[in-house]
């Protein structure tokens, strides 16, 4: 579950509810400010948009991207955030009502109907169900980056791995491997006549080596070659599992990053 799934839940149980009349609830009062809205001091005041922002913001979410005066509107969820083509738990969900739109946390669905749990439903914080449209839109509230993908998702860690693997299959690359680069420049020559016998074996050995590199050096290139293909099957094997294990167990897949929210409501 997610960190502002958890926080989400945290406040159902609270039993935030609107007060009826001129007087207003100030936990929901306090949704607004925590959302940098401090002028609203009225919970008659849709405040869908506030709880869904406030929740993200405590999970360590930066809002910047979303205009304060906008940080009211259910609608400017849908740019915050990365569009998913079908609902997952703790993705937010967008959908329109009369007058608007509203936004929730998705907590549950089935082909015909979305629950989530989420602000100013029924006029409290509270798990509802509501009918499965086709605009609907569904939205992973975090903003992925390359580098949390690397650092966290085993699937793109081994993905590079075979990556890397498969540049090592070529010839060129397997030589270089095989044949070490010679160095920027010999010894002083003093120092080499202090130590030629030395350099006389360490040169016979470099030579029978190099002979012995380059009579062998197709079988070794394909016995590499051989090894490389071998392990990028058994790591493609383990992205395979890791991408079943995800869907039997519901950990949600890290999305990729778009700049552009086509469709959105």
């Amino acid at each position: 579950m997610t960190k502002w799934l958890d926080i989400a839940w945290e406040q159902e149980q609270s039993d935030v509810e609107e007060i009826a009349g001129p007087a207003a609830n100030a936990t929901i009062i306090n949704y607004f400010a925590g959302v940098d809205r401090p002028d609203v001091k009225s919970d008659e005041i849709a405040w869908c948009a506030a709880f869904y922002f406030w929740c993200l913001k405590r999970a360590g979410a930066d809002l910047t991207p979303i205009p304060k005066a906008e940080r009211l509107l259910a609608y400017s969820a849908t740019r915050f955030g990365t569009r998913i083509p079908e609902p997952r738990v703790g993705c937010g969900c967008i959908m329109k009502r009369t007058g608007g739109h509203h936004v929730t946390f998705v907590t549950k669905w089935t082909k015909t109907t979305i629950t989530g749990v989420g602000g100013n439903q029924s006029n409290k914080v509270c798990e509802a169900t509501f009918k499965r449209t086709a605009d609907m839109v569904f939205i992973w509230p975090e903003i992925v980056t390359q580098k949390q993908v690397d650092q966290v998702s085993d699937i793109a860690a081994t993905a590079k791995t075979i990556q890397a693997d498969i540049a090592k299959t070529g010839i060129s690359n397997t030589t270089n491997q095989l044949l070490p680069s010679l160095p920027d420049a010999l010894p002083p020559h003093e120092q080499l006549a202090h130590s030629a016998s030395a350099l006389k074996s360490s040169l016979q050995t470099g030579f029978d080596f190099a002979t012995f590199s380059y009579s062998k050096i197709w079988f070794v290139v394909a016995a590499l070659s051989a090894y490389w293909v071998l392990r990028i099957a058994w790591n493609s094997n383990w992205i395979r599992k890791w991408r079943h294990e995800d869907a039997a167990t519901g950990v949600q897949p890290l999305p990729v990053p778009v700049t552009e929210m086509e469709g959105a409501v």
